[in-house]
């Protein structure tokens, strides 16, 4: 039961994460994203357009945790913000973070 009708290729983390994250590379192609990370100082303006292609996997993982840092805090603000101006008859909704 060998031949080339039964091999079975398996790719490994990396290939799945550098997938995953030419994926995300795609989605923000159009958004500004490396526009903003260069305004942040987070990369220099040469190296930012590889993030999108995933070519440096560990500074792009780090990008990418960095960008999910920031909304995250910012999402956190947002709430705290809506908190503070809710009148006492008002309802709070909920903040789940982290649920799809």
């Amino acid at each position: 039961m060998s031949g080339e009708d039964h091999l079975v290729m398996m790719i490994g983390g990396l290939h799945i994460e550098m997938a995953a994250f030419k994926t995300f590379g795609c989605w923000l192609e159009d958004s500004e994203w490396t526009s903003v990370l260069v305004n942040a100082q987070v990369t220099s303006p040469g190296t930012d357009d590889s993030f999108l292609k995933a070519s440096p996997v560990t500074t792009t993982r780090r990008t990418h945790q960095v960008t999910t840092c920031t909304l995250n805090r910012q999402l956190s603000n947002a709430y705290c913000q809506y908190k503070d101006v809710l009148r006492y008859y008002e309802v709070i909704l909920e903040l789940k973070i982290g649920t799809i």
